[in-house]
């Protein structure tokens, strides 16, 4: 295919064979060939019983660029029910590779959550302000990402993104266990460490091996967890 001794219309017919890593790879060469002629023969694959097949046919037409096939796209999506990491990361490379942002846009009244997060990730590798319009999401999971994906140009902008936090029920978007503590002083260490083990959140110490890669010009502050940002910031200015 490279080298143009043979055209990609050739392998077309495989897409249709019996094997299913057959159909997969005939999908993934024609992808890689930006085989446009191949694309309505693709489509049908994105709903193959294989997900090997399913993925290659995805990606492809993600580097096709082929819009019509984006609602087969949505529908493999939604239908994957968030069980299959492979095939979220093909339908984000596919939804992000038509960009319809649009279509895009407009999948944040999608019943499935699957599909809102891929059409998040996607506009925000297209850079598109229409993420915003997943800020009204009712899943906090989608929300947060929605709040990450839109860029900041000052500290109130960033302030005004990171508010999302104050209307989301604790740790209902994510299953944190443990975490670092970086902290403005040491009265705010002592709130926020209170607050974390509430919600069962530990805070251990750090091990060795980070806190060796921290400065080592800082005297009389101890680097530990939760980390005090203020008493670097006048340990940094001693010296």
């Amino acid at each position: 295919l490279r080298s143009g001794g043979v055209q990609p219309a050739a392998l077309t017919p495989f897409l249709k064979d019996t094997d299913a890593e057959i159909r997969a790879q005939a999908a993934k060469v024609l992808g890689h060939a930006r085989s446009a002629p191949a694309a309505s023969a693709l489509v049908p694959l994105v709903q193959d019983e294989n997900p090997r097949v399913r993925y290659f046919a995805t990606i492809a037409l993600g580097r096709l660029g082929h819009r019509p096939a984006m609602p087969a796209v949505v529908a493999m999506l939604a239908a994957d029910k968030e069980e299959d990491v492979y095939l979220r990361n093909a339908a984000v490379v596919a939804l992000t590779g038509f960009g319809d942002r649009a279509a895009l846009a407009e999948l944040a009244t999608h019943p499935a959550r699957g599909v809102r997060l891929a059409a998040v990730v996607a506009l925000r590798r297209l850079q598109d302000p229409g993420v915003a319009r997943f800020l009204d999401d009712a899943d906090p999971l989608v929300v947060i990402e929605a709040a990450g994906a839109i860029p900041v140009d000052t500290l109130d902008e960033a302030l005004d993104r990171a508010s999302v936090f104050a209307v989301t029920p604790p740790r209902s978007w994510r299953p944190v266990r443990t975490a670092g503590l970086i902290s403005i002083s040491g009265g705010w260490s002592a709130l926020m460490g209170d607050y974390f083990a509430d919600e069962g959140i530990e805070t251990p110490p750090l091990p060795e091996s980070v806190t060796k890669l921290l400065p080592s010009w800082v005297e009389n502050v101890t680097f530990n967890n939760p980390f005090d940002i203020t008493a670097q910031i006048y340990g940094f200015g001693e010296v």
